[in-house]
């Protein structure tokens, strides 16, 4: 790049990460750019129970899980009750689902939420302990419940349960892919923000100045290649499932 927009743009790209910082620790008001939602998001679909047999894993053969058997991938359920305590619920959602860091592992399983409105025996079963997460490997094997009583929220003991789950399968571990994408994102982020930059100043640039703007923008495009390369490359290691065309992204709820 020029020194002059290498100048302005290094002053652009500590505000936008300040700014990221600040949208990750639940404050400031930014709208994170949709590709980046698009992959740190957490998407789930929405699944429904089977109908009860005798002698069979009502959870293990609800469709979410049944499928990435099939197909040889993690999965979890979110199993909640939509009657229960609403601000209480939210705002745990709010935390759990709002962090880039729950929303990468999720990138990994099959999600889907599971409710238990009106079900007597898993409320029975599971009424006290909700919400739960119920995490299965990739033969349909339960490896955990990680129940969240009060609606408490903590990421880690989710995360923890979801690399156990993982371990073997996700590529070299849960944990480094988590770290490595992230980083990555924020790569992809920061780049996104310097493309708009430099857009806006060669759209009101003398023509004088805007081929070598035009070459940075150029530069950028490189970047951006090399960058999608390496998440090409950490998401197939990742062994991460091709998302649900069902699929919605969990928007967290703000001013209640």
């Amino acid at each position: 790049m020029t020194r002059s927009s290498s100048w302005s743009l290094s002053l652009f790209v500590l505000a936008l990460l300040a700014a990221d910082l600040a949208a990750q620790r639940g404050g400031g008001g930014r709208r994170r750019p949709a590709e980046v939602l698009e992959r740190v998001g957490t998407w789930f679909t929405v699944a429904t129970l089977p109908a009860a047999e005798e002698g069979q894993d009502r959870l293990a053969s609800v469709d979410t899980v049944a499928a990435a058997v099939q197909a040889k991938e993690l999965s979890v359920l979110y199993v909640w009750d939509s009657t229960a305590e609403a601000q209480k619920r939210e705002q745990f959602e709010n935390t759990m689902f709002g962090s880039d860091e729950v929303g990468v592992a999720l990138r990994c399983f099959r999600f889907a939420r599971l409710d238990l409105k009106g079900d007597a025996d898993l409320t029975a079963k599971y009424g006290k302990k909700l919400p739960v997460f119920v995490v299965f490997d990739e033969h349909g094997k339960q490896t955990a419940e990680v129940s969240f009583a009060g609606y408490k929220a903590a990421v880690n003991p989710l995360t923890d349960a979801l690399g156990k789950a993982a371990a073997g399968h996700v590529k070299p571990t849960l944990a480094i892919f988590v770290s490595d994408y992230r980083e990555c994102v924020r790569e992809i982020e920061v780049l996104i923000g310097q493309r708009k930059a430099l857009s806006d100043r060669v759209a009101k640039a003398e023509p004088a100045k805007r081929a070598a703007l035009e070459k940075d923008l150029a530069e950028l495009d490189a970047r951006e290649k090399k960058l999608l390369a390496t998440e090409k490359e950490l998401l197939e290691k990742a062994k991460v499932p091709v998302r649900d065309a069902a699929a919605k992204r969990f928007e967290p709820r703000r001013g209640r």
